[in-house]
């Protein structure tokens, strides 16, 4: 028998549901944590300076550490309220340690190499979910396998003082000085040359379409930033709501060996992932970049929905059925993950990315507290659980289609940048005529800039 912290303690009978209440403080952690370190590389950035100068890395610097300390420090606490606080800490992190780095990574890539991050993170997943299950199946001590990661991260830590602030993010505050030194420092480090005249005319087009050096225009209203902000966060929830239909639908694979599951999962999903070259198998970055994003989104939520409406279907007996269809639904419904993963840093802009993301996995937090108690049904009715997965696929993908198409378009830096590309792209429903006070500030804007011209 694996000794677990549950068993050490004697969390047994009348006292087993203080392993459920871990589990779920960890997880209630992970939905207020990723909202709050969302909201801060929005207002203080994706990282912190070496002294003193708060930038976009806060997030980063901040969750790593968090993680690190608070992941540490549970496994020598044997107080009940203290390992559930420290583990809440843990939780709010999670997701956070990964995801910020994606959205640095992605705000410094271009329209062709966008997609490459998430490969990277894709391949890194997979590979070291399989370590996991070997390690676990090695390592019968708990506390060597829980101190793996936050030790991991602590030591990450110490390397964020090369990690370059978001350029994106200091030109959208007005920051372009900052920006420039930022840009000059990842241009020597790779060995290039940054066109330093061709950065300072993009940069007096941008300033002069902000209207100044700092932020937003002056004569922007409260009211329409507001309306603004609602309409990509309703953009946002479709990516998000549907997102939360992947759920680990391990019910698919109950009869397989429950030492065999783990790794067979990961080994599946990594040559799904990774054969490009097999028409039956299209890595999802290769796809992604030349297909664009809702597309493939939308297959691949309409595909896992196939697979639990088959599954329902299917008599008891056949196995390698329930298999086939396992694997199919497993493959689709990570397939979906990770282009939602790419879409959604893609359509909020760079002052409010950080939120976005923020919001996506409160939601996918929420998903968690829900999956469990679709999955329970199972017990009154087999089929129920991926039934119930397959409408909410159905109504994903059909969501999804309100979505715009971000494949080779820039990422938005501001709130009107974006609500532009959205008015552009966004289906003849969602269309609405252009106000006359819009109509008016855009001539008092033009305007301006032939009065500058002239001067």
């Amino acid at each position: 028998m694996f000794p677990t912290y549950a068993s050490e303690h004697n969390w047994v009978c009348s006292d087993s549901w203080r392993q459920y209440l871990v589990v779920s403080v960890f997880w209630l952690g992970n939905t207020i944590g990723a909202w709050l370190w969302g909201v801060l590389s929005d207002v203080y950035g994706r990282r912190v300076a070496v002294i003193g100068n708060y930038g976009r890395r806060v997030a980063v610097i901040g969750s790593l550490f968090t993680y690190g300390v608070a992941g540490l420090t549970s496994v020598f606490v044997n107080n009940f309220y203290g390992f559930t606080i420290l583990r809440f800490l843990t939780g709010s992190s999670h997701h956070t340690v990964s995801h910020l780095v994606f959205v640095l990574v992605v705000e410094y890539c271009g329209l062709k190499s966008r997609v490459i991050p998430l490969l990277s993170l894709m391949v890194s997943y997979t590979l070291l979910s399989i370590v996991t299950s070997v390690l676990a199946w090695v390592v019968w001590e708990w506390r060597v396998l829980l101190c793996v990661a936050p030790v991991c991260c602590l030591v990450l830590t110490l390397a964020t003082r090369w990690l370059p602030e978001s350029a994106s993010w200091l030109i959208a505050k007005g920051r372009d000085e900052d920006a420039t030194l930022q840009l000059t420092r990842v241009a020597r480090i790779n060995k290039t040359h940054l066109p330093l005249d061709m950065l300072q005319a993009l940069l007096t087009q941008k300033r002069s379409r902000r209207g100044g050096s700092g932020g937003w225009r002056k004569g922007r209203k409260w009211r329409k930033k507001r309306r603004k902000w609602r309409k990509l966060m309703t953009e946002e929830e479709y990516i998000v709501g549907v997102g939360g239909v992947d759920v680990r639908v391990y019910v698919l694979l109950r009869s397989l060996s429950e030492h065999i599951q783990p790794v067979l999962w990961c080994v599946a999903e990594l040559h799904l992932r990774c054969r490009g070259g097999d028409p039956a198998c299209v890595c999802v970055p290769w796809l992604i970049h030349r297909a664009g994003r809702k597309g493939p989104l939308v297959v691949a939520y309409w595909t896992s929905a196939l697979a639990g409406f088959v599954y329902a279907v299917v008599p008891q007996g056949t196995d390698w059925l329930v298999l086939t269809m396992g694997l199919l639904g497993r493959g689709s419904i990570t397939g979906a993950y990770y282009i939602s993963l790419q879409y959604g840093p893609e359509i909020f802009p760079t002052v409010v990315r950080g939120q976005g993301v923020a919001v996506a996995e409160t939601l996918g937090g929420v998903a968690v507290f829900l999956s469990p108690l679709i999955v329970y049904l199972g017990e009154y009715e087999r089929r129920a659980p991926l039934l119930i997965f397959a409408v909410l696929s159905v109504i994903g993908g059909a969501a999804t289609q309100l979505l715009p198409e971000t494949k080779g378009v820039t990422l938005p830096q501001t709130l009107t940048q974006a609500q532009h590309f959205a008015q552009q792209t966004a289906p003849r429903c969602f269309k609405k005529s252009r106000s006359s006070e819009e109509d008016m500030e855009d001539g008092t804007q033009q305007q301006q800039q032939q009065q500058q011209k002239q001067q």
